[in-house]
C-alpha cells in the first residue's frame, strides 16, 4: 500500500511538470524608506552628491535620485522627437549639479524639461 502511494505521489508530480523555483522577494520598501522626504529635490540631490561617500542615506539617495534621471532621459530619447544621441553620465550629472546650484528650491522633474530641450537642439556632430 505504502509503494502504491509513492508511486501515485510521484506520478502526480510528474504530471504536473517541473516546477519553477519560486522568484525571490524583494523588498524594496525598506530601502526607500530610508530615504529622506523631499529625496526628488534639488536641495536633497546636491547634499547626496556632496555627501555620498560618508553617509549611506546620500549614496542611496544620489542613486536613486541618479536613475530616475537617466530613465527619464533614456525614456525622452526613445519617445521623444528624436534621438538625444549619446552623453556620459559624468556630464549628466554635471549639467544636473549646475542646474540644482542654480536652482536649489526646485525638483529634479523641473530640471528634466529644460535638459531634454538642450539636448534635442544640440548639434547632431555633439550627439
Amino acid at each position: 500500500m505504502r509503494l502504491l502511494l509513492a508511486l501515485l505521489c510521484g506520478v502526480s508530480t510528474l504530471s504536473a511538470g517541473p516546477q519553477k523555483p519560486a522568484a525571490p522577494d524583494v523588498n524594496i520598501g525598506a530601502s526607500l524608506n530610508l530615504l529622506p522626504d523631499d529625496f526628488d529635490s534639488c536641495a536633497s540631490w546636491a547634499g547626496a552628491r556632496r555627501n555620498k561617500n560618508t553617509d549611506q542615506t546620500a549614496a542611496l539617495t544620489e542613486g536613486v535620485s541618479r536613475a530616475w534621471i537617466w530613465g527619464f532621459v533614456s525614456g525622452a530619447s526613445v519617445y521623444g522627437r528624436r534621438p538625444l544621441g549619446h552623453l556620459p553620465s559624468a556630464a549628466l550629472d554635471a549639467w544636473v549639479d549646475k542646474y540644482c546650484a542654480d536652482h536649489p528650491r526646485s525638483r529634479l522633474v523641473e530640471a528634466m524639461g529644460p535638459l531634454v530641450e538642450e539636448l534635442v537642439t544640440r548639434k547632431p556632430a555633439d550627439r
